[in-house]
């Protein structure tokens, strides 16, 4: 089947400087922001490691800890986040962690992730706040689904859909595979669609991997996906605490999934935009078909261009 990316039909996608009529709520010190999205949006993205903020009244975390930045995810979420709208007229439910992860990291335990009391108030918002975007969703909606923006800088240079199965465990297929449901992200997806099994929802022709690498396969390269089944020995980030707390795999009507993107996507403003633009019409697309969505393009492609905050 012949498919055209919305991306090709917008070279330069750019963010919007207005945010239209939108109530943004920010926690203590403006450190953590939640854009709260629409009513009729089951959609929650959150960005925890692209903050830029380094407060010195929070001293650096110490010990064995992760301290890298996941560069440009905060812009990539906002890109999203605006695409998104664009293309459906509604807008999905935003977390953005402000601090740059060498004072906080929200994707671990709090004691790993804030070792002084300033930065645990921001943590404490920051998941306060997703778990508000998923109150609304489930009483508005039922059901909802959430992506953990993150980056990598692995040398396979593919997407990584985090769904808290490891790299062992993705090697599995069929029957074997769909018995992992209990520890999947989506388990409440999963379990709720009769026609599809965890399997299809992973790497089937349906899945957001598949509608991805539909738009460019090589750029989009994803795994697990119908091109890479599992890693296969290679680097793979399977998700983490956000994917699994705030994800359906212990109960909720709520699923989630980490995003892992290259640098190929993220460090270049074009490709980032073309991600952006094209996974905002893949979510959509998942959405109608799994989540009782009714979405329509709101505007015709190209999607009107944006300016760059």
């Amino acid at each position: 089947m012949f498919v055209v990316s919305v991306a090709s039909l917008l070279p330069l996608l750019m963010i919007a400087q207005t945010l239209q009529a939108r109530e943004i709520k920010f926690g203590t010190n403006d450190y953590v922001e939640y854009m709260v999205g629409d009513a009729n949006c089951p959609l929650i993205l959150a960005a925890p490691h692209g903050g830029y903020l380094r407060p010195t009244s929070i001293p650096d975390r110490t010990g064995n800890v992760t301290t890298v930045t996941d560069t440009n995810t905060l812009e990539t979420t906002r890109e999203i986040d605006e695409a998104f709208y664009q293309l459906t007229g509604c807008r999905p439910h935003v977390v953005i962690s402000h601090l740059n992860r060498v004072k906080l990291d929200p994707n671990r335990e709090v004691e790993e992730a804030a070792q002084h009391p300033e930065a645990e108030t921001a943590y404490h918002e920051f998941h306060g706040f997703i778990e508000e975007a998923r109150r609304s969703v489930e009483h508005q909606l039922g059901r909802g689904l959430f992506f953990d923006v993150h980056g990598h800088g692995h040398s396979e240079m593919w997407i990584e859909w985090g769904y808290l199965l490891t790299s062992a465990q993705l090697q599995n297929r069929g029957d074997s595979l769909n018995a992992l449901v209990d520890q999947a992200s989506i388990r409440n997806l999963a379990l709720a669609v009769e026609a599809e099994t965890l399997e299809s929802l992973l790497r089937g022709e349906r899945s957001i991997a598949a509608r991805m690498e539909a738009y460019d396969p090589d750029l989009f390269k994803s795994v697990p996906g119908p091109s890479f089944l599992d890693p296969d020995g290679g680097n793979y980030f399977r998700g983490g605490y956000n994917t699994r707390v705030h994800g359906s795999v212990d109960g909720g009507q709520v699923d989630a999934i980490q995003i892992e993107l290259p640098q190929s996507i993220r460090f270049t403003v074009e490709p980032r935009n073309r991600f952006a633009v094209d996974f905002a019409a893949a979510a959509m697309q998942f959405l109608n078909d799994f989540y009782g969505c009714n979405f329509s393009r709101k505007v015709s492609p190209p999607l009107q261009k944006m300016a760059k905050l």
